[in-house]
This record gives C-alpha cells, structure tokens and sequence, in this order.
C-alpha cells in the first residue's frame, strides 16, 4: 500500500466525475489513487456523501457500481470521529454499498 493516506473531499470526486478534459487536475488525482500513488480512506458516511452527490450528478448505476467497487478494492476503511451524521437520502440505492465492500465479493463480481 501507498505511504500517503487521503481522504477525498466530496466536490474532488464530483469535480473528476463531471470534468470531460483530460487536463483535469479533479481527475489527476483520482488517476494517481486508481494507480496507488496513495490510499483513499473512507467511512461509510464519507462514501454515502459521494454516492448521493453522483447520483445528484446523473452518473449511471454502473459508474456508481465501479467507482464504489473501486473504493473498496484500492481504499481503505476508516472510522472518522463525526460531527454530523449524513442522513440516508431515500433517493440512494444503499444496496451500492451495504456495508462499503465489506463483502468483497460483491466489490470483485459487482
């Protein structure tokens, strides 16, 4: 694993999703974690804030489904000391990350 550990704030990720150009310093940085220059953590209200605001965005169940088996392949589960809790937005599938990839052969085989 990566020496550097990040975590993402929410507007990278939708930044990189929503950017076409490949000159995207948002999707630079996805590319270096997808390449292992460093280890992504998260907690499961970290990842259910990405994943309400891509489906906000319109990206499709299946670069849901792959960004999210992406984050529970290459990153790492972190429990974070919150000062709010995301509500659960009836608009989420929760079932993209029941928990995030704790089954990993759901975030292998989708």
């Amino acid at each position: 694993m990566a020496a550097v550990r990040a975590v993402l704030e929410t507007n990278v990720v939708i930044a990189a999703h929503r950017s076409s150009g490949k000159a995207s310093p948002n999707r630079e940085i996805l590319k270096r974690w997808e390449a292992g220059d460093f280890t992504l953590l998260y907690s499961e209200d970290v990842l259910l804030e990405y994943v309400e605001k891509l489906i906000e965005l319109g990206v499709t169940d299946e670069k849901l489904r792959e960004f999210v088996r992406s984050v529970g392949v290459l990153g790492e589960a972190a429990a974070f000391l919150r000062s709010r809790r995301i509500a659960r937005s009836r608009s989420v599938n929760h079932s993209h990350f029941s928990p995030p990839c704790a089954d990993r052969a759901w975030c292998e085989n989708g």
